[in-house]
């Protein structure tokens, strides 16, 4: 049996800082404008991804992976351009498809008070359970040591903390990331890391590049984050994943 454990981020892009990084995190903090994240169910995203939960066949997941998908909301909260953008296989994904498709309105976003279209990115990750009991008659088998267990900061009963808050963490980014001097060079990429259980981050992948040297940058970048205070689960420190967009625009 498959179980996923989901990697939870928004991705909304809307504005564009010429010349310059702009950074959305896991969170509501935008460098500028006035936006009102879009709501679901009386609630934000975890509202939406309980439904996803709730309503996505598992028998469809024939393996381990990740699966990265994107749709838009409307400005009156229907769900469109349902993309799967990274394809673990096609059971999983038109199972995917046909979830969000039924997906109940949305109250949709709102900038200076209009309401507005909106692009959401989840990624999901899909992992198996193995079964711990072996078979009557069967001789029990060593367990082989693995990593520990990677949570979302949705999973976890105190998420990590950056020094000073995101905003801080995004400004670090923000004027450090030197953006390639290519003209009309426009776009996002979408880097993923670990927060260890002592505030490191590690693994840090580039989930999403635009080339050019714009994914090494990002990676560069985050190695210069100091420690973070990590997540905390039963009062025991435990690593946790994120993913961040870094939206830009060069002229």
């Amino acid at each position: 049996m498959i179980r996923f454990k989901f990697m939870l981020a928004l991705y909304c892009f809307f504005f564009i800082f010429n010349g310059a990084a702009q950074i959305q995190g896991e969170g509501e903090v935008y460098l500028k404008g006035d936006l009102i994240d879009p709501k679901f169910q009386g609630g934000g995203v975890e509202k939406f991804y309980d439904y996803v939960k709730t309503h996505f066949d598992f028998s469809k997941a024939k393996k381990p992976g990740r699966m990265v998908l994107s749709f838009a909301i409307t400005t009156k909260g229907e769900v469109s351009d349902i993309r799967i953008v990274e394809v673990l296989d096609i059971e999983s994904a038109t199972e995917m498809i046909r979830v969000v498709k039924a997906s109940p309105l949305w109250v949709p976003a709102y900038r200076n008070g209009n309401p507005t279209v909106t692009t959401i990115k989840f990624p999901f990750e899909f992992k198996a359970i193995q079964p711990t009991t072996p078979a009557q008659g069967t001789p029990a088998q060593t367990t082989p040591k693995s990593e520990p267990e990677v949570y979302t900061k949705n999973q976890v009963e105190k998420a990590p903390q950056y020094p000073g808050g995101l905003e801080e963490f995004y400004t670090l980014i923000a004027k450090n990331y030197q953006t390639p001097s290519v003209a009309g060079l426009s776009g996002t990429i979408i880097v993923s890391f670990i927060i260890d259980e002592a505030g490191s981050l590690t693994d840090i992948k580039v989930v999403k590049d635009l080339g050019y040297g714009t994914g090494e940058e990002a990676i560069r970048v985050l190695k210069l984050s100091p420690l973070w205070q990590p997540a905390m689960q039963r009062g025991v420190p435990v690593r946790c994943s994120y993913s961040i967009p870094i939206k830009i625009n060069s002229k």
